[in-house]
Order: C-alpha cells, then structure tokens, then sequence
C-alpha cells in the first residue's frame, strides 16, 4: 500500500479552513509517522495561532504562511495571488507532495494552481453545505472534492453543470484527534461537581463576533433569574475582550472571558449548552461531542451559508435557530436560553439529536481519499 510522504494543505483566514486540515495531517501522521505536511496559509495571525495550539510535531511540519491578506481589494488581492503562487511553487518544487488538498477561503488558490502546473493531483475539502467561492472556481482543477454535510441544490447543480467532473463525495467534516468517540457523552449536570450549575460555552468563532457578543449580553442582561446558576465561558476574539467583559459586569453574571480556547473538545466538553456560530466546523464540534445548541449564523456569510447549515440542525431538533438580523433576535435569544438552561430534559433531548448527524469516521475517508488520488498520480 502506498504511504503519503508529503502532503500540502492550502487554505486559511479563519478557524473553519485551519481545523480541518490539522485533523486530517493528524490522521496522516499517526498512519505514517515519516509523513511531512506544509500548510500554506494566509497571513493573518489566527492561522499561526490554530497551528500552534495544535499537538502537531514541528518535525513534521511546515508553515508558509503567504502574502495574502485579503479578498476585499482586488488589486492587492491580485498581486498576493502572483506572490503566493510563486512562493508555493517554489516550496513544492524543493519537495513535490503526493497531493494537495485545499480546504477553501481565498489563501486555497495559490497552492492549488502551483501544485496543478506541477503536475500535483488536486484535492478539494468543503466543509460547508454550500460551496465557498473559492472551492466552486477550484474544482476545474480537482480530481475528487470532498464535502463535510449534504450540499445545497444550488450547489449541487453547479457542480452537476460543471464541465469538468470531479468525484464528489461526502465523508462528513473531519475532527481533531481530541474529539474522539469518548467525549460523546450526554450532557448531564450530574457531570459536575456543582449539580445546581448550568455551563454555558459562548463561541464568536476564531475572530471573535462584535454582534453575537452584543446579542448575547443583551439576552443575558434579561435572564437575571439565572444569576446564580450559569457558569459562563465566552471567546471573543482580542478586540472585543475588555468590553465583553465589561458586558459582564453589567449583567452581574460570573463569566470567564478569554480571547481564544486551545482545548475546544475539552470546553465543549464541559459545557451544558453551546451558543455558537453555524460555521461547518463548529456545528461539527457540538455534534461530535453532543449538546444542546442555540446557532446564531453569521448574516453576512458568503451566500448566507451559515443559515443553511444551521438550518440541518434546526430541522433534526438538535438545535435552537436565531437569526441575528431578526429584530426581536435579543429576545429568541433570551427565550431559548431560559428554555434551556432552565429544564434539563430539552439539554439531554437536543443533545442526542445533534450526535445523529454526526459522520462517522470523516477523517479515515478523507485520509483513504487521498492515498487513492496519490496513487492513481504514480507512474
């Protein structure tokens, strides 16, 4: 059986691209300890930092972190694109990896033209229920591409549309060594020490989220009967840190506010109830672990994506849907977090249906997946 001896992941600019990859170049590693990654990322500082806070062994991997820092202005957009295709192409040249997996967001297209112009094969990771933009203009270049929930119909017939067809196939969103079969507990107060406590795990995302926060302290600033019971941890981002927890100090509520949480499987973990994002990783998280959720989408996400993938959740129960462009978003807010952290039956209820949707085994079929595309690249 072939072995993997260098494999490249590109893609990056928030958590939901980063994760993924270090999850599957764990999976690598662990088949073959020999195996070499390089991570082409952007070059804003939560890539580095993700990579950081990982287990990975610097022996194994290398960081390129290009000069492309965003999308928004074309012209400089443009001139990064030309520096980090050279500058990916340069690192690949030195050493060829079997295969190049792009994980999505604008830091993926540089990798995946260098690799393709070398004759690399191509593989595509999108973990959304609806194709980025980026993944969507990639797949020409693709010879499988791999999708972590059920896509959309209008993606779906893109990709049917396209007039190079690559396999598609769905292996689930694949999760972080630490997020193993064992965390996939019910969320029961008998867990803590503390049997009257309620925790509750607030998640802006890797960036943090100015209106999430602002909707969550306006939600608590009126739940004043759970003063005494919630245990909150709350991540921000470094921007919002002081005033998130000035936020706090208005509700009066104990609440732990940090900038950024390494052991993510390990705060879910401990948490009863998760207000969270709807990234395609993050529901990921709550799924594998198991707990009651409230998703606020981000309303700004590309094609509205974040809604449709917390829509999944909402349609199996696994969840409480609030939109936070609703102008009564403060008060669902508020409704969902009494409903929850009130009763412990909808926590266990909603818990058990978010772990139905979980993929089994994502990250081996991922692994698997991109062996086969080495090996049908061998002489």
């Amino acid at each position: 059986m072939m072995q993997l001896k260098h494999v490249a992941f590109c893609g990056g600019g928030s958590g939901g691209h980063i994760v993924p990859a270090i999850a599957i170049a764990e999976e690598l590693i662990e088949r073959n300890q020999s195996t070499s990654i390089v991570f082409c990322t952007s070059s804003r500082p939560v890539d580095a930092e993700i990579i950081q806070a990982s287990e990975l062994s610097s022996a194994n991997i290398t960081v390129v972190q290009q000069p492309l820092a965003s999308s928004t202005s074309k012209p400089a957009y443009g001139w990064g694109l030309l520096k980090s295709t050279w500058q990916c192409w340069r690192t690949f040249r030195r050493r060829k990896p079997n295969v190049v997996l792009a994980t999505g967001g604008f830091a993926s297209i540089p990798g995946v033209l260098a690799g393709w112009w070398l004759g690399v094969p191509i593989a595509l990771l999108e973990a959304n229920t609806v194709v980025g933009r980026a993944n969507l203009w990639l797949q020409r270049f693709a010879r499988v591409i791999m999708t972590g929930w059920p896509l959309d119909e209008t993606s779906t017939t893109a990709l049917a549309n396209a007039k190079h067809k690559a396999i598609l196939k769905l292996t689930g969103v694949p999760m972080r060594r630490c997020f193993g079969p064992e965390l996939s507990l019910p969320a029961s107060q008998e867990t803590h020490a503390e049997s009257d406590v309620v925790r509750l795990l607030v998640l802006g995302g890797s960036l943090g989220a100015d209106r999430l926060n602002e909707l969550v302290l306006a939600a608590l600033l009126e739940c004043g009967e759970l003063r005494d019971v919630l245990r909150i941890v709350h991540q921000t981002g470094q921007t919002n840190l002081e005033s998130v927890r000035a936020g706090y100090d208005r509700c009066d509520m104990d609440a732990e506010v940090r900038p950024f949480i390494e052991d993510m499987a390990a705060e879910i973990l401990r948490a009863d109830v998760v207000i969270s994002r709807a990234g395609a990783v993050s529901i990921s998280e709550i799924a594998n672990v198991g707990r009651a959720s409230v998703l606020l989408p981000l309303s700004t996400a590309a094609d509205d994506h974040q809604t449709i993938n917390a829509e999944i959740f909402e349609k199996a129960d696994a969840t409480v849907l609030v939109r936070e462009s609703d102008s009564d978003a403060s008060s669902q807010l508020r409704d969902a977090i009494l409903y929850l952290c009130l009763d412990e039956q909808p926590r266990l209820e909603m818990a058990a249906a978010a772990m139905t949707l979980v993929q089994p085994k994502a990250v081996e079929s991922i692994a698997d997946l991109l062996r086969e595309c080495a090996v049908t690249n061998s002489p």
